[in-house]
């Protein structure tokens, strides 16, 4: 078994309910939690916060419970690859907030729908460090006009 569906299993211990009563009483698809706990198959991640609202859990456990699941999802490279990245950015926003400025050039080759907003909401520190990598790939892939 992996970490993941060792730490689900150790919460889903606590709950002290049977995975029947568990996924009816939450309306949660059984197959699906029964595999992510024997460690067969990552559920979709819709199915996986269904299964982490169910549970009563602690900030710290969440917060261990998702990182474990992104881990398992992205692979340990990838997940530590945007982990770096965020935590860069972080520190950046933090010590160099007011030299920093952002310029949205209109004209420019970049995806126009990625940028077509001046403000986004980041609702997972994750998604920036998406939106950082998607970025490289378009810079990767644009061709400077000679």
């Amino acid at each position: 078994m992996n970490q993941l569906a060792n730490y689900c299993n150790e919460l889903f211990l606590a709950e002290e309910t049977s995975l029947y009563h568990f996924c009816k009483s939450h309306d949660l698809e059984r197959t699906s939690i029964r595999r992510l706990l024997k460690g067969e198959r990552l559920p979709k991640e819709e199915v996986f916060e269904a299964f982490a609202n169910a549970l009563s859990l602690t900030p710290e456990e969440s917060r261990k419970l998702h990182e474990l699941y992104q881990r398992q999802k992205l692979g340990t490279l990838r997940y530590e690859n945007r982990i770096f990245i965020k935590e860069f950015l972080d520190e950046i926003g933090a010590n160099y907030i007011s030299d920093f400025q952002f310029f949205k050039n209109v004209s420019s080759s970049y995806d126009n729908n990625l940028i077509e907003q001046t403000t986004m909401k980041i609702d997972h520190p994750l998604e920036l460090s998406r939106v950082f990598q998607h970025l490289l790939l378009i810079e990767g892939n644009y061709s400077a006009p000679l």
